[in-house]
This record gives C-alpha cells, structure tokens and sequence, in this order.
C-alpha cells in the first residue's frame, strides 16, 4: 500500500521508531512519560508536493526522504501497516532533523 501513496501538500510520512527507553527490563509505556518525554523519532519515507505561499510561490518541503526527524507524541496521523508503526505528519510538526 505504502508504494501506491501520494502525499498532497506539505506532508510527511514517517516510519516511527520502536519505543527503546527501559529501566532494567521493565519496559516505559508512553502512557507513563511526561510530555517532555515523548518526543519519537522516525525516518521519512516520502514527502508530498510543498505548500503554495500567499504569493502563489510553491515553497518546498524542509525534509527529505532518508532524513531523521523528531516530533511530538501527539503529533501527526498514526496508522499499522504490515506490524509497523508509520506517522502522516504535517511539515511544520517536524521539530528537529538529526545528523547522520
């Protein structure tokens, strides 16, 4: 499904990482973090067209595919396809890109 989809306008689709965080061996639930805590990370798997500014100049996406970026827990549309977590996310959702 994911090869047959097109983003429109300043989106972003995003494979969600794995949650990692564990004390001993007790996994941390995202239920129990503070807000600060649930920044997620993923990579972006495809971007959609841009958005149009008020002068009718098409101003392109601050990602690209293969980046790593952070968001917000609330971020975003989530959705499973295949036992992986993915997140449809608005281009200004996006609050930081990491280095390689």
């Amino acid at each position: 499904m994911l090869d047959r989809l097109s983003l429109i306008g300043p989106r972003v689709l995003v494979v969600r990482d794995p949650p990692e965080e564990t004390v001993g061996s007790v996994i941390i639930p995202d239920s129990a973090r503070t807000p600060a805590e649930k920044m997620l990370e993923g990579t972006v798997l495809k971007v959609g067209t841009g958005r149009m500014s008020k002068r009718g100049v098409m101003v392109p996406m601050s990602v690209t595919p293969g980046e790593r970026v952070l968001f917000g827990f609330l971020d975003g549309h989530d959705f499973e396809e295949n036992g992986r977590q993915y997140c449809i996310l608005e281009d200004g959702e996006i609050r930081a890109v990491r280095d390689m």
